[in-house]
Order: structure tokens, then sequence, then C-alpha cells
């Protein structure tokens, strides 16, 4: 009897932490929307043009840095709900890189009449920036509306000092690889995206928050392969476009 009582109370306190993590994983959510704007203004901006500049570290073949890189202007035009286009100014010329939000994700070298699909590269540079893309494409982050694209959110703890710790989610797909989130103690804007490659790990921080049209929008960017920095984005401004058309996004037709 002793035993049954003792199991039952185990079953009871589980079941009653289950539902204290479930009650905090909504509070922190519901904090982090209101933080980054609220619902309606973050719905008002369906489409976003970023200028600044980027810079992008060679990686040798133990995705070791192999260079400083070289810093570039950057343009980044963004469509809801996930689409997203890079333009890399190279001394004049033109390179593009964008995901269709569907599944292709491509890129078009100066004078290069086919595009290349990232997703091809696995395990290399295109990969990762095919990755990076997808990231870019939602520029408010993977929390917002997160009951909507993600199977389960959970807390796994905290990190940092007590102060100032902040709260790392788990972020489980419908389908796919888990991935994870990093949401600030204090700001309840998001840090840092953890999620995995097909043989590396993507981490990509976000600061500098400022805010525009009533959105807090990352103005640096730093995405780093197994703790290695590659890619370097500073926004200097961002303007609502009169109009983005689907066609900006969509892969060049490969010629037969």
């Amino acid at each position: 009897m002793f035993r049954r009582l003792w199991i039952s109370m185990l079953l009871i306190l589980n079941f009653c932490c289950g539902i204290g993590q479930a009650q905090s994983v909504d509070e922190l959510l519901a904090k982090h929307l209101q933080a980054v704007g609220g619902a309606e203004k973050i719905a008002a901006l369906q489409s976003l043009r970023m200028t600044g500049k980027i810079t992008m570290i060679p990686l040798n073949d133990f995705r070791k840095a192999a260079g400083l890189g070289q810093e570039a202007p950057v343009t980044l035009m963004v469509k809801r709900p996930n689409q997203v286009r890079m333009e890399i100014d190279r001394q004049g010329k033109k390179v593009v890189q964008a995901y269709d939000g569907k599944e292709k994700a491509w890129g078009l070298q100066p004078d290069a009449t086919e595009p290349d699909m990232l997703f091809d590269d696995e395990g290399g540079m295109g990969e990762m920036m095919a990755l990076l893309l997808e990231d870019l494409a939602e520029p408010e982050g993977p929390l917002v509306n997160a009951k909507d694209k993600w199977k389960s959110v959970d807390l796994e703890g905290k990190e940092g000092s007590a102060a100032d710790a902040a709260f790392r989610l788990k972020l489980s797909p419908k389908e796919g690889f888990v991935r994870s989130a990093l949401l600030g103690g204090k700001t309840f804007l998001l840090q840092q995206t953890l999620r995995p490659g097909s043989d590396f790990q993507l981490e990509t921080s976000y600061g500098d928050y400022q805010p525009f049209n009533g959105v807090q929008l990352a103005r640096t960017i730093e995405s780093r392969i197994d703790g290695e920095l590659f890619v370097r984005i500073r926004i200097d401004s961002v303007e609502v476009p009169n109009s983005l058309e689907d066609a900006v996004f969509q892969a060049p037709a490969k010629k037969e």
C-alpha cells in the first residue's frame, strides 16, 4: 500500500511539474511576442528591404578560418511567409543567394546564366548558406507564432549569470531535426539559434536590436559553423519596399 501511495505521489508531482513548465513556456513566448512588438505590428510587416555590410569568412577543409574575409555591401529582401533574397556587391558584380520559401535555396554567381542549388553542396558552404537563408527568411525569428511552427516547444533550462540568465528552448519540428533557441532573460528577445546541418552545427547570434515600424529587428547577425565564424551581417537601413513579386525569390530556369 505504501509503495502504491509513493508511486501516486510521484505521478502527481511529475504532472504538476509538467503543467508548470508548459505555463512557463507559454509565458516566455507571450513575453517574447510583446518584446518584439506584438502580433499586429509584426503581421503588418509583410515585406522588408534591408541594406548593410556582409563579411564572409572562407573555411578550409577542417572548417577553420582560411582568411579574414572581405566586407561587401549587401541587400536583403524578405517577404512573408518565408522568402528571402540576398544580393552581395563584389566590386560592382552582383552575387545572388535566395530561398524560395518552399524547398529551393539557390545562388547565382556574376556572369553565370544558371543557378547553383545550395542544398546540393551537402556539408559545404552551399548547405551552410542555405540553412542561414532559411533563418534570415524569418526576421522576427522562430519563436513568434511558435505553436504554429513547431510540434512542441520545451524549456530546457537557463544559461548565464543568475541576474541575467537566458532561457534555452528546445524546438521540436513536425518533421526534421530538433533546434534550439536562446531567449534573453531581461529583454525576452532572441539571442541565438542552433540547428544541425548534415554533419555540422549552425549557430546564429542576433544583437543590437532596434525598432522599425514598432517591431524590434536585429541589426547584427553572426553565424558560426561548429563554433567558427563564417558570416557576419550588419544592417544599416530598413525600409518597406513598394512591392516584391514572388519571382524575385525563385531560381532562374536552367537552360535545356
